[in-house]
């Protein structure tokens, strides 16, 4: 072992004891035991280090047996190459690839702001990544990550297998949160030993800058995290013969759980909570099921390596992207409609002036008919229980595809103190179910 590797493990039970309690003067004499027997390991050292560095195959470097305390571990006297990536970790100048906060516009990347780039529809939506930014993304985060890699190697002795595998780092080498939690403790516990580090040795900054490189490391996993959650869970089995069997588990395949049956040997989706029906998918969330699988394939991919080593969420996602295209299309195929409602109230009247109303909120959808589909006005009420307006369902009909749907609309009259006023469109359902109507 080297001499280096020893004085890191023997300093490193110095800094535990520094940070439980420094203030503390039992400790002193702990202390100073503890640097006594770092400078005999000195001399130990100094025994082993020729045949260290003359071996032919060096052994290869293992996870710190003292856990958290691995990454803490002060060198008495830094070498030129770990002085060298300090600089460049705590002077962002020096860095080749930008921080990745600055790749998606936000002071700090926090977990709220990742969920962001994988939300497609809502409020969100302008920040999410498309097929296209996301290469761009990817290029850059992983740039960042194989350069806090680079330095975090030129700190530590890490094999190089973990290069590919960020998250496997911070586990085994109880880096940052991840390793914190492993043993029970939580950031607040981590970063206390990073601070008390750096004050330990503040020349160097060897601590922040640890801290620096393991909180990025941490959130590039979050950002693979958050990629793999909109992804349906399954089976990846690879074969002998090398191919890639993939098998998804329809009742852990997120908002299409239960939702996605086998009719006449094809997999199509059932409105299971609207009209129960064989339909296609809302185009808006067919656009969003294909957006969230393009872009975790391609955020999840590995890029130059062989089919075998690349994720197991990389192949769901690209088997996840085909069977929503498959499911869509079995599904306009299969289409089941629904007939005309019958008209629960009768009132010619009031169901041309609810078809003009409708016709002025919708202009765009060229709404065919409309009907009453309740039989008399419910009232509402606020929390004090005072009647605000009376409110009505209706179904209206619209051209969509090479038919029509139906979709809920409900109309109010606001109450005015023993009557009720003009009637107005108020909410339209999210239910859009094919109907057999004909013009």
């Amino acid at each position: 072992m080297k001499r280096q590797t020893i004085l890191r493990a023997v300093t490193a039970t110095v800094l535990t004891l520094a940070v439980s309690g420094a203030a503390n003067a039992q400790l002193g004499g702990a202390l100073n035991r503890a640097r006594q027997a770092a400078q005999r390991a000195t001399g130990a050292a100094n025994n082993a280090t020729q045949a260290a560095e003359n071996a032919t195959t060096p052994p290869p470097a293992t996870p710190h047996p003292d856990g958290v305390q691995a990454w803490g571990s002060q060198i008495p006297k830094l070498t030129e190459t770990e002085i060298a990536a300090i600089d460049r970790i705590m002077d962002e100048s020096k860095r080749t690839a930008p921080e990745v906060p600055q790749l998606v516009g936000y002071k700090r990347l926090q977990d709220v702001d990742i969920k962001r780039l994988f939300s497609w529809g809502g409020a969100y939506e302008q920040f999410a990544l498309t097929p296209e930014t996301a290469k761009t993304f990817k290029a850059a985060i992983e740039a960042r990550t194989a350069e806090n890699l680079e330095l975090l190697g030129m700190l530590y002795q890490i094999p190089d297998e973990y290069r590919d595998d960020p998250y496997r780092l911070l586990l085994d080498y109880d880096f940052g949160e991840s390793g914190a939690q492993k043993h029970g403790g939580g950031m607040d516990d981590w970063l206390l030993k990073t601070v008390s580090v750096q004050n330990a040795d503040s020349e160097t900054n060897a601590g922040n800058a640890t801290y620096r490189l393991t909180t990025e490391l941490e959130k590039y996993q979050e950002v693979m995290s958050a990629a793999e959650y909109r992804i349906w869970k399954g089976e990846v089995v690879h074969r002998d013969d090398g191919q890639i069997e993939t098998t998804i588990d329809w009742n852990r395949a997120g908002a299409m759980s239960g939702m996605v049956f086998e009719r006449d040997g094809k997999l199509v989706y059932v409105a299971k909570y609207t009209s129960g029906l064989v339909e296609p998918l809302p185009q808006v969330s067919f656009l969003q099921f294909c957006t969230a699988f393009d872009v975790g394939q391609i955020i999840l991919k590995r890029e130059g390596v062989e089919p075998k080593d690349q994720r197991d969420e990389y192949w769901l996602a690209l088997r996840c992207l085909q069977l929503i295209v498959e499911i869509q299309r079995n599904s306009m195929g299969m289409q089941e409609k629904v007939a005309v409602p019958t008209p629960k109230m009768n009132d010619a009247a009031l169901t041309a002036e609810m078809l003009r109303l409708a016709r002025e909120a919708y202009p765009t959808w060229n709404i065919a008919r409309l009907i009453i589909d309740e039989g008399a006005w419910r009232p509402e009420t606020n929390a004090l229980g005072i009647i605000i307006h009376r409110i009505i369902n209706t179904k209206i009909i619209l051209p969509q595809g090479n038919g029509y749907v139906m979709r809920t609309l409900s109309f109010i009259q606001p109450y005015a103190g023993g009557s009720y006023g003009a009637t107005r469109a108020h909410g339209i359902g999210t239910d859009n179910t094919a109907v057999d109507y004909k013009p």
